[in-house]
């Protein structure tokens, strides 16, 4: 009898199971409020509408996985395995590396930001910064994080994802997804995105003929587009059009529109720096660049607008004075630098009636490292040596002593020993400029001497190119506030301080003609400022804005609060827990380097043939510790196809 009731209730509970509606997947996919494509072709993420519409909802630039790493295929996203999944921050374990928004798409393949070496978007690697828009990953989909964000946020479990290659380059979307992903928020159409002009007689994408070809000529004389004058509206000169939309203040459409093209013909059109002049050009940009080299001291003939030989030279000194190379050719970088420093001039000797220069010429011989993966710094002219310090591809040393194979180098405080295959030498002019206040009271000095070298000083290029990489202001310098002059139409008229931006709000003073405030926050419309202790706004409008050493106006300058970083957790996994294995895979031959350190100047131990399957104990940095038989050695990112399991 137990044993009929036993089978009874079986049979029963299979009954109930049998019962319950299949689970209908497409029906499910087709509730979903979107969908999305992954062009691996031209790295490319496009996310849609999931109606017969199929409007284009947002769209941008990744980095899918390198070697075919990414499957190809449409998949359904699944709930998540990990709490962390679609939160701000998630640890790759076997990488040691954070990454922001990770969504998963099919087992170990995710959708997620470029990793970061901390939790902070500060911490992304230069190399991972260089690679975005490329095949960079070892399977996943890097984005940018406010992208991988609306993924995780927006497209839920259930989402169809479809990754193909189309077969078709598209260079001129992938420029233009360059400079911003379109999202639709600001609320252009995704046609407005891209530049088509829906009224007759406005040029915009696909326009083609003289009239292009003279606004792109107008656009690269005031600095602002560096492609071929050809007549043919494409990507590039939309990204032109919408950046001196933006200097102008006007609606960033990317379509020239008739009272664009009167404001980009005018007189006073901005310019910007993004083309780089050379000897036998003109116009606004140059002009500009004239009247910062003579700010410098640096040239005093006529602001004329014309690239001379007079300009050339005035370049090549401050070439020498940054560190750039002397070709005397002002790239977008250079262009930058000698606004800032004038700039930074200017502010710095604002109160002491102007300054006086003279400068200090000497030549040294500098390298540059050539090696992508980096190497080290040796103690000793011998890969078995100990490491000195780690160098970067692009780092620049100081040449001290040359040899057949090693060389003395220094880099910073460290001296030591690097082979001269992985450096590019040259004998370089450099120049300090030291400035002087007429009254004796302020000195500057730009740029370094040989002493300061030897002691350890590195190229002012090196440090500015890394400040703005890392989104520093060409108005923002260390040591000084922004302040204002109340400038109102005559003496008798005064500007009221309000307690709110909006002229409504409470009258807290009165301030007449010549009244001279600190800026606490310079905003579009009106500005915070600090008059007499108390915060209040004032009309931009009714301002002269200018920079100056803080506490000109005797205003207490507050201690500078470094941000606290982000401490890892030391005792953290260091094994490769996302990696199930890894396969030698090198595209320069069928066999590759095991070596003894992670750089490519130790020593190598052997070499592993292609197909050769090995285990990953530890990744990052482009190198990887390998396992292989109770041996353990190092190979590059380059050289592995890597097996990503959840």
């Amino acid at each position: 009898m137990k044993l009929r009731k036993v089978i009874t209730m079986v049979m029963t509970l299979l009954l109930m199971v049998t019962a319950v509606p299949a689970f209908d997947v497409t029906a499910f996919a087709k509730s979903m409020p979107y969908r999305i494509e992954v062009d691996l072709t031209n790295q490319i993420v496009t996310i849609y509408t999931n109606d017969k519409n199929k409007n284009v909802v947002r769209q941008m630039l990744c980095s899918s996985g390198m070697k075919d790493s990414t499957p190809v295929g449409t998949y359904t996203m699944p709930q998540k395995d990990d709490d962390d999944e679609r939160t701000e921050w998630y640890y790759f374990r076997g990488f040691r590396v954070y990454a922001q928004y990770a969504t998963r798409v099919f087992k170990g393949i995710m959708f997620h930001s470029i990793p970061c070496n901390r939790r902070s978007q500060a911490s992304i690697g230069k190399k991972d910064q260089a690679m975005f828009g490329k095949p960079a990953s070892h399977g996943c989909i890097r984005l940018l994080w406010q992208d991988a964000k609306f993924i995780a946020e927006k497209c839920l479990p259930g989402t169809k994802v479809r990754i193909y290659k189309s077969g078709k380059r598209d260079d001129d979307l992938r420029a233009l997804l360059k400079q911003a992903s379109y999202t639709g928020e600001s609320g252009q159409t995704y046609r407005q995105y891209l530049g088509i002009p829906d009224q007759e007689g406005v040029m915009g994408r696909f326009s083609t003929g003289n009239d292009v070809r003279d606004l792109q000529m107008r656009l690269r004389d005031l600095g602002i587009y560096s492609d071929s004058v050809n007549g043919d509206y494409r990507g590039s000169t939309v990204t032109a059009v919408r950046r001196a939309q933006s200097l102008l203040n006007m609606e960033q459409t990317g379509i020239a529109d008739l009272a664009f093209q009167e404001a980009i013909y005018s007189g006073d059109a901005p310019a910007d720096m993004e083309v780089t002049l050379k000897e036998g050009m003109s116009g606004p940009a140059v002009r500009n660049m004239q009247q910062y080299l003579g700010e410098l001291g640096l040239y005093s003939d006529d602001m004329d607008g014309i690239f001379d030989v007079d300009v050339v030279n005035a370049v090549k000194t401050f070439q020498s004075t940054y560190g750039f190379q002397t070709n005397g050719v002002a790239s977008s970088l250079v262009q930058k630098a000698i606004y800032y420093e004038a700039g930074r001039m200017k502010a710095m000797f604002a109160l002491t009636g102007g300054y006086t220069t003279e400068s200090i010429t000497d030549t040294l011989y500098f390298g540059k490292v050539d090696c992508e993966v980096g190497i080290y710094l040796r103690s000793k002219p011998d890969a078995k040596s100990s490491a000195v310090s780690r160098l970067s591809h692009g780092d620049v040393v100081v040449a001290l002593e040359y040899g057949k194979t090693w060389s003395q180098v220094q880099r910073g405080k460290h001296v030591g020993y690097v082979m001269n295959k992985y450096i590019d030498y040259y004998k370089q002019d450099i120049t300090a400029m030291k400035y002087t206040a007429v009254n004796g009271d302020t000195t500057f000095t730009l740029g370094y001497t040989k002493e300061n070298y030897f002691d350890g000083a590195t190229p002012p290029a090196e440090s500015f190119a890394d400040y703005l990489a890392g989104g520093g202001s060409l108005t923002s310098y260390k040591g000084m506030s922004e302040y204002a002059t109340v400038t109102t139409e005559s003496p008798e008229i005064t500007l009221n301080l309000r307690e709110q931006p909006t002229t409504a709000s409470t009258i807290l003073a009165e301030l007449e003609q010549g009244t001279q405030v600190k800026v606490q926050l310079h905003s579009t419309e009106w500005s915070m400022v600090r008059y007499e202790g108390q915060d209040g706004y004032l009309l931009n409008a009714y301002l002269e804005f200018w920079n100056a050493p803080s506490g000109a106006l005797g205003d207490e300058v507050e201690e500078e609060v470094l941000e606290e970083e982000y401490e890892e957790d030391q005792n953290g996994p260091a094994k490769v827990d996302d990696i199930q294995y890894a396969v030698v895979s090198a595209d320069s031959g069928s066999s590759a380097a095991v070596y003894a350190e992670d750089s490519i100047d130790a020593d190598v131990l052997g070499s592993l043939k292609n197909g050769v399957r090995l285990t990953v104990v530890e990744s990052i940095d482009g190198w990887n510790k390998i396992e292989l038989q109770g041996h353990e050695g190092y190979m590059k990112d380059e050289d592995l196809q890597f097996v990503v399991e959840a």
